[in-house]
């Protein structure tokens, strides 16, 4: 299997603390995205939430697929991170009413029925606001890869292509945008990351952007694709 992990991943490493063989036979990679890239001074949000989570999963020599928070510190992305900021109005420009509701519900804390809301008309003022926004990300645009869907250029926008049945191979990982590289990685008590051979060094697929020109505006791209589908054939009225 794969898992993707978003978040601490302190229930990853208690599950592979757990039954570390199985863990092992069963995992085929383990698709995390935490942590700096670059900036051992820099403590990165999720792994502040459990520090020692972090040091456990980055020694436990599993498949590791790294996909860092940041590269260079908050808000900074040389290269070797997944994140990126774009507006709420590319985003969800083409999103289906109810898809439109539920962010609203979410942003603006909204306590009335959840499921009455989505399917009230959109308000005018409250949408303006929503649309108004930027958003930081780090995650929504990769997950595809997981399915076998690559982010592609279809000559006039950026999308998520098909899903292709079959084994999901190294090269299936890499696209235009981004890709995977082994790098041997060793972890400190301080949970900071140091590169290079060392005794306790372990490699890990580390996250890496093949095209820094064109990266924000492709994954805010495919992920205005994914949003744009949802609820996309069902009757609204």
């Amino acid at each position: 299997v794969m898992i993707a992990a978003v978040g601490s991943v302190r229930d990853v490493v208690a599950a592979y603390n757990r039954e570390p063989g199985l863990f092992r036979n069963k995992v085929a990679r383990l698709l995390v995205f935490i942590g700096e890239a670059s900036d051992p001074r820099f403590t990165e949000y999720n792994v502040a939430l459990d520090p020692q989570a972090y040091i456990g999963l980055m020694r436990s020599g599993l498949p590791i697929y790294w996909v860092p928070c940041f590269d260079g510190g908050v808000g900074k992305n040389a290269g070797h991170a997944s994140f990126w900021q774009a507006r709420h109005a590319d985003l969800l420009r083409s999103a289906a009413p109810p898809v439109v509701q539920f962010f609203i519900y979410a942003l603006e804390k909204e306590q009335s029925d959840p499921l009455v809301f989505v399917r009230q008309t959109v308000d005018p003022p409250r949408r303006a606001r929503l649309l108004g926004g930027t958003r930081n990300l780090w995650c929504t645009a990769i997950f595809g890869v997981l399915a076998g869907r690559t982010p592609t250029f279809d000559g006039q926008a950026w999308v998520l292509g098909p899903a292709r049945t079959g084994q999901l191979t190294e090269e299936r990982f890499a696209n235009d945008l981004f890709a995977f590289s082994r790098v041997d990685v060793s972890i400190g008590d301080d949970a900071a990351i140091r590169y290079g051979q060392a005794p306790d060094a372990k490699p890990v697929m580390r996250f890496e952007i093949r095209d820094p020109a064109r990266y924000a505006e492709a994954m805010t791209a495919v992920t205005a694709d994914l949003l744009s589908k949802l609820g996309a054939s069902v009757d609204h009225r």
